[in-house]
């Protein structure tokens, strides 16, 4: 791991930053968003480069550079096929020790999501991303939330759950089940109604499951394949999808992808 020269922070804190940076780069059989919306059941590939500078006992500021791009070009009527998708946040982060082997992690920002890929992509998406999860050696709950605030606002949150197994020294298998829950201004712009089975005013609309397996190269290398299996569980959603024409409006769909990824 590589010291940073001594920044201004540095220098009020008292500690020496250390540098982090990684990259994971996936190829798949379709997109599935964060936000629960399966957008294509055409191969995609997807480029993220990560960055971190811890800051000791003080937490660490972070952020990371995705872009998305298909091996196709069946949705040029709203968007390029090459890059068409771009998001990068920046956090501050700060992990709370609970017990031995017990961490409560958690990180706070801003995100952006300009939409350039697209025909009419002069707006800017953008709001506050929280992400949490709580660290332990048997299962590992997390959320992820996203607050939109332009160009309208909307929210949704991702729970789920984790398990991480070692089968032997370089190949570990994790299982995974989450769901998302929308509010109703993000349920009716995916489904065209307000949610009828409102939940904190939105509703649980997909749940994912499915495993991954990484294979550990070294120390700084791996590889890694995943499988993702998606379902719409609110009935409502159901028949919304059911009525559309796009050739990925699909109710329950499989998904498969493998990468690479490396952290130095």
């Amino acid at each position: 791991m590589a010291a940073l020269v001594l920044s201004p922070t540095a220098l009020l804190c008292g500690v020496d930053p250390e540098f982090h940076w990684g990259f994971v780069g996936e190829v798949a059989s379709g997109y599935l968003s964060s936000g629960g919306t399966l957008g294509d059941t055409r191969p995609i590939t997807t480029q993220c480069a990560l960055w971190r500078e811890d800051f000791g006992e003080y937490g660490s500021i972070s952020g990371y550079f995705w872009t998305k791009s298909s091996f196709h070009n069946r949705q040029h009527d709203s968007h390029r096929a090459t890059f068409d998708q771009l998001e990068t946040a920046v956090y501050y982060g700060r992990n709370w020790r609970i017990s031995d082997g017990v961490e409560l992690r958690q990180k706070l920002g801003p995100l952006w999501n300009p939409l350039f890929g697209y025909k009419d992509g002069h707006n800017c998406n953008w709001g506050i991303h929280f992400v949490q999860s709580l660290e332990n050696e048997y299962v590992v709950p997390y959320m992820n939330a996203l607050w939109m605030i332009a160009p309208s606002p909307r929210s949704r949150i991702r729970l789920g759950i984790e398990k991480k197994f070692a089968v032997g020294e370089k190949l570990t298998v994790m299982p995974f089940v989450e769901t998302v829950w929308m509010d109703n201004r993000r349920f009716q712009s995916r489904y065209g109604g307000i949610p009828q089975d409102r939940f904190l005013g939105g509703a649980f609309a997909t749940m994912t499951t499915g495993v991954r397996l990484t294979w550990r190269i070294d120390d700084n290398w791996r590889l890694f394949f995943r499988f993702r299996q998606y379902d719409i569980i609110n009935n409502q959603s159901r028949h919304a999808v059911k009525k559309q024409t796009a050739y990925y409006a699909k109710c329950d769909y499989p998904i498969f992808g493998a990468g690479i990824e490396c952290s130095f």
